[in-house]
């Protein structure tokens, strides 16, 4: 590939900026050539130095590396293994990629500052393809990223960031499970949350609060709990607290079907009755949704096309290093079981 020496008479760093207007191509794709990235087109990277002489910055001593041989590898971050709702979200990827030769290696782990250097290190290491991410991350360390591999967001995104996504509609998800908690003559409504620095917890959290406001219930903070992590126990452990309290909900929104599961378990330790003493709504419809007595009344996310669908992106992207930014997001269907129907079974 190609990479420029350093010497007396370059700066450290060329104006990736003014290149890349020059050039017709994105910062990212500047970036990518500079930093000899090989999945980059040679009339790309023509372009580019020609640019570069144009703006009168000294080339000579750019080097011309052999190419090496394509990878076919692409990386599928994801935040927790443990949380079942991402496997459908990889079978997707999976998908596509098969569909297109590549092949996907899935990496767990929490982006954070300290780990960072570590994800570049493994992907200019294995000569990786492209990048898609489920986790929340800085319109900064996102540039990061896509300066080294083409990245696409997935489920989790950054609304500031120019970095391709798919993902749902959480707030007006939320606003519906909202809405049809309240069509029940329910209006003692808790919210069970996630995380609050990934987008979903923050967005799902802002249509519970819009949906009381707007039907005048006043907000009780005790009844809303925002957990570290999708973990049932650590559910269970605060669905029994909710439950316990004098004046307790008669409804609960659990924003994964992992904790609606977890609030189930509690609510028998307390001698509750579901759905008549209190209507249970989770998210994500995974296996556990019915696999629980009461089934789970709960949003099904489309979880296979979700992957799919951001892998097709990403093969874009790898191919047409200058393709638009696209957002996308999908519709989701809500699903009625058990957890709030009351049958004449039941009574």
């Amino acid at each position: 590939m190609y990479r420029i020496k350093k010497n007396k008479g370059n700066k450290k760093k060329a104006n990736y900026v003014r290149i890349a207007q020059e050039a017709g191509v994105s910062i990212a794709t500047v970036s990518r050539i500079l930093n000899n990235y090989p999945h980059v087109k040679h009339e790309t990277v023509k372009k580019v130095i020609d640019s570069m002489n144009m703006l009168g910055f000294d080339t000579n001593e750019i080097v011309i590396k052999p190419k090496p041989k394509n990878s076919s590898l692409i990386i599928f971050n994801i935040p927790s293994l443990n949380n079942p709702f991402y496997s459908q979200i990889v079978n997707g990827a999976e998908a596509a990629a098969t569909r297109h030769g590549y092949h996907i290696l899935i990496n767990e782990s929490d982006i954070n500052l300290w780990n960072f250097n570590h994800l570049l290190d493994v992907l200019k290491k294995f000569n990786v393809a492209g990048l898609i991410i489920s986790n929340y991350l800085s319109s900064e360390l996102l540039d990061k990223l896509n300066s080294t591999v083409p990245l696409v967001q997935c489920c989790e995104y950054n609304e500031d960031s120019d970095i391709s996504y798919v993902s749902i509609d959480d707030t007006l998800a939320s606003k519906r499970v909202m809405e049809y908690i309240l069509s029940n003559n329910r209006r003692k409504i808790a919210l069970i949350n996630g995380p609050m620095h990934y987008k979903y917890a923050q967005h799902r959290l802002s249509g519970y609060l819009n949906a009381l406001k707007n039907a005048n219930i006043p907000i009780e903070n005790n009844w809303i709990v925002n957990l570290p992590e999708i973990d049932y126990s650590m559910a269970v452990s605060a669905c029994s607290h909710l439950l316990n309290l004098s004046n307790r909900p008669n409804a609960i929104f659990a924003i994964s079907d992992v904790f609606a599961a977890a609030t189930i378990k509690a609510s028998s330790n307390v001698g509750l009755r579901i759905p008549q003493d209190l209507l249970v709504v989770g998210f994500d419809d995974v296996d556990i949704a019915i696999m629980t007595n009461p089934t789970i009344t709960t949003v099904k996310q489309p979880k296979f096309q979700l992957g799919f669908r951001a892998c097709e992106l990403l093969i874009e992207k790898i191919s047409d290093p200058n393709v638009a930014l696209r957002k996308i997001l999908l519709d989701v269907e809500f699903i009625i079981r058990e957890s709030s129907v009351i049958t004449s079974l039941i009574e």
